[in-house]
């Protein structure tokens, strides 16, 4: 009888928090959750502040005087870079040397890839068969 219960008395019910108070994972106190319109990171960067890579372009495109066999002039700092760059290289600097011709293939990949008006070899025949076609026809060339 031990394993049964009295019909007379009822089933003790074990008291179930609402969900505003159930705490757990993922489901801080009430009283620390984020309140409406409030900020996660109220001293995180600020709209409108540069990110680095503004912040990089600001100081590579700023001006700099240079002396050189023409005289003194303003280049960018950018500029002065490579030349400094290109200048070690030619003067037997293996790394600056590697680091060039690194960037030089990169860059020529990537002037060959986004060149829409270069055709290649397939597209040049498929316009060619369409001209030869087009001639035969009496239609436009």
């Amino acid at each position: 009888m031990s394993d049964q219960q009295n019909p007379e008395q009822p089933a003790e019910q074990p008291h179930e928090p609402k969900p505003a108070e159930a705490v757990g994972y993922c489901r801080p106190p009430v009283h620390s959750r984020w309140k409406k319109g409030q900020s996660g990171n109220p001293s995180g960067r600020k709209k409108g502040s540069p990110n680095l890579k503004t912040l990089l372009d600001k100081e590579l495109s700023e001006k700099i005087m240079v002396h050189d066999s023409d005289g003194s002039r303003f280049i960018s700092k950018g500029t002065a870079m490579m030349k400094a760059m290109v200048n070690k290289a030619i003067k037997g600097d293996v790394r600056a040397f590697d680091k060039l011709t690194a960037m030089q293939l990169r860059l020529q990949a990537e002037s060959d890839e986004g060149d829409p008006d270069k055709l290649s070899a397939e597209d040049d025949a498929i316009i060619a068969e369409y001209l030869a076609r087009n001639q035969q026809k009496g239609g436009p060339a």
